[in-house]
């Protein structure tokens, strides 16, 4: 019994059967828009493909990130305060103020409220070392 073909192989055959391309160009392409696609989610909260909609950016997936980015923040604040260390923290920094900057209002202010004290309490006592 032959393993069930992935949603994402079967699409790429078909659209390289449909254009007449050889797969590993149409896989190239695929790649090269998906990558397009991240980097606009990175700017714009929604992204739009001509023929399969509408993508949003997910409140659950900015919440899970947003934890992780904290725990990170936190394990750095407990290191000495290093140049590299507190390279870190502030790239952390920027990528909560980003992730917290995507979140609808009803979710930005469950966090801000409950991790924004944490973060502002740490850049401060990193800049007084």
């Amino acid at each position: 019994m032959a393993a069930e073909k992935k949603i994402k192989d079967r699409l790429l055959e078909k659209t390289a059967e449909d254009l007449g391309q050889p797969l590993n160009i149409v896989e190239d392409t695929m790649r090269w828009m998906f990558k397009d696609m991240t980097k606009a989610f990175k700017i714009y909260e929604q992204i739009e493909m001509s023929g399969f909609g509408t993508f949003l950016m997910s409140q659950a997936k900015l919440k899970r990130r947003i934890k992780k980015l904290e725990r990170i923040l936190g394990y750095l604040k407990d290191k000495l305060p290093t140049e590299d260390v507190i390279e870190k923290i502030e790239s952390v920094n920027n990528s909560l103020q980003y992730y917290y900057s995507k979140q609808t209002n009803e979710t930005k202010q469950e966090n801000i409220q409950t991790n924004m004290g944490r973060v502002e309490e740490f850049e401060i006592s990193t800049r007084a070392s």
